[in-house]
């Protein structure tokens, strides 16, 4: 259900009030999104998310009557900011809302209140998610598990160093100006960045995009944008010895003709960044790795 069909289903079905509460209800759920209708969502980067804890039996890479092989510094996600999942059916009406509020309980998301309704937020599922850096805060990002290598509680210790990233998103200006960086980062064994198996290229990015990406708000009940990422249907796979080039530029969006490098059969930033990729991807073995231009827009709130 689209966010106007969720506006218009009081005036699309009048007798919809005179339905049965139990046939009513069951209308609103299967109304819901489905786990499979989740789309991946855009997290920012902020520092402050590399923690240390101590590995338990659990844990992949735990050292049994090691304990001083325990430690790990790890990025977590828990602490990025949450992002909106997109509900039209909390914009429908008070009941609507009631079944969109215990269905979110029950997924364990977060609600907030603003004009028009209630905003459903989640965590990072680094399973499905991505972590857009803004180019100004590329060095910050780079540096800070290094740094955070000397405070107290880790200095002169065995650490463990696991990032969990799976999914990264940079404004195509990157690719252009840091691509080798970039490339050597993915190739970075030492923190464990080597995961990284798909890079999302956002194409002539809106000028908000990584002004809100590189604000630091300390308001914690402040309601996210949603952007809405969408990704062109052309991509290039590497499976540890070519680049396979994947679909065609037919990806039925009217594209501003200002932006003259979508009108192009294969986008040049494709080409440039498998170019400086390679060699990196190359050096460690990596056998799976995507890189896959993209869209993105600010949906309206």
């Amino acid at each position: 259900m689209t966010k106007a069909e969720a506006e218009n289903m009081r005036p699309a079905f009048p007798l919809f009030s005179n339905l049965p509460p139990e046939l009513r209800n069951q209308i609103w759920h299967e109304a819901l999104p489905h786990d499979d209708d989740v789309q991946p969502a855009l997290y920012f980067y902020k520092t402050g998310c590399w923690n240390s804890r101590m590995l338990v039996e659990e844990d992949e890479g735990y050292m049994p009557g090691q304990p001083g092989n325990n430690l790990t510094l790890e990025f977590r996600h828990d602490k990025l900011d949450l992002a909106r999942v997109e509900v039209p059916l909390a914009k429908a009406n008070t009941e609507a809302q009631s079944i969109v509020l215990a269905w979110a309980r029950e997924k364990g998301y977060c609600v907030r209140t603003e004009r028009g309704g209630p905003v459903i937020l989640r965590a990072f599922d680094p399973y499905r998610d991505i972590l857009y850096i803004a180019q100004s805060r590329w060095i910050t990002f780079l540096d800070e598990p290094s740094e955070r290598l000397f405070w107290p509680d880790l200095v002169h210790k065995n650490i463990q160093v696991r990032a969990h990233i799976w999914r990264i998103a940079v404004p195509e200006s990157f690719i252009w100006n840091q691509a080798t960086n970039l490339a050597n980062f993915v190739s970075d064994w030492d923190y464990n960045y080597t995961c990284i198996k798909k890079l999302y290229i956002i194409i002539d990015p809106p000028e908000e995009l990584d002004r809100e990406a590189t604000e630091t708000s300390s308001d914690n009940n402040e309601v996210p944008s949603y952007w809405r990422l969408k990704e062109l249907q052309v991509a290039s796979s590497w499976d540890g010895e070519a680049w396979t080039r994947k679909g065609n530029m037919d990806d039925g969006i009217e594209h501003d003709h200002t932006n003259n490098q979508l009108q192009q059969p294969w986008p040049p930033v494709l080409d440039e960044a498998t170019l400086k990729f390679q060699n990196g991807l190359t050096e460690v073995g990596n056998t799976q790795f995507e890189i896959q231009p993209s869209l993105i827009s600010r949906e309206p709130e």
